[in-house]
This record gives C-alpha cells, structure tokens and sequence, in this order.
C-alpha cells in the first residue's frame, strides 16, 4: 500500500468520526431543548406541557373511577330498595291471607305489588270493601252482584 492510500483511508475514518460527533451533539442539542420544553415551565402562571399531559390523563381517570364507582352503588342502592319492597309486600301479605291468596294465585299481581307496595295497601281497601258488602248483618250496602 502506498502512503496517499493510507493517508486517504486515514483522512476518510476521521471525516466519518466528525460527521458522527457533529451529528451526535445535534442529537444532543435537540433533545436537551425537547426535554426543556416538555418538562420545565414557561413562566411560573403556566405549568410546563408535561404537567398539562399529566393533569389530564389523571382527570379522565379520575372521572372514570368516578362513574364507575357510582355505577356500583347505584346498582347496590337499586338492590337494597328493591328487596325493601318486597318485604314490605310480604310482610303486607303476611298480614292478610286473602292477599297472600291473591298473590299466590296471580305471580303477575305478586310481582306488581313486591315492585310496589303501596297497591298493596289500596288492594287491601278493595277487599275490605268488597268484604263489608257481602256480609249478611251488614244492611247498609247490598252484597256484590254478578251478571252472568
């Protein structure tokens, strides 16, 4: 090999090492301004951008939780209420077999009166009317005719 081979060769690696170093300060340059831009804040009123990103992804799980949170009680609050129901039904059916009759012979009427059980209570008026008319020393109301 010749000394302009060697000297070109030479010449050749340290031009490639410089272009390396030149392109690796830039890299660093531009990824010390990124970090100062995404991380460091502007003036002390506005929080830096990587503040902002953070505070918003927390806000959106926070709100997520939230509603998830409440879903389940809800569901939780719509159980206990439901089962309130139906023992207030039951207890009312409890009181009069002739409702308790009813129930067990209409499951329609059952379910209506367990969903609520206020119709229990006007049922009950029903029958006691119902009841009072038929009685044979009761003459103020004729007993219930059918017309068949």
């Amino acid at each position: 090999m010749t000394l302009a081979t060697v000297v070109t060769a030479f010449l050749a690696v340290l031009l490639n090492f410089g272009l390396f170093l030149l392109f690796y300060l830039k890299l660093k340059q531009s990824l010390v301004r990124f970090s100062r831009d995404m991380f460091e804040a502007q003036d002390e009123n506005t929080p830096s951008q990587f503040a902002q990103v953070v505070t918003s992804v927390s806000t959106i799980q926070a709100q997520h939780i939230s509603s998830s949170l409440k879903s389940v009680f809800m569901g939780v609050q719509s159980v206990d209420n439901r089962n309130e129901r139906a023992l207030e039904a039951d207890a009312m059916a409890d009181q009069n077999p002739t409702m308790a009759a009813i129930m067990e012979s209409f499951p329609a009427v059952a379910k209506r009166v367990r969903k609520n059980p206020s119709l229990a209570g006007m049922a009950f008026e029903v029958l006691g009317r119902m009841s009072s008319r038929g009685t044979p020393g009761n003459n103020s109301a004729p007993g219930v005719k059918f017309n068949l």
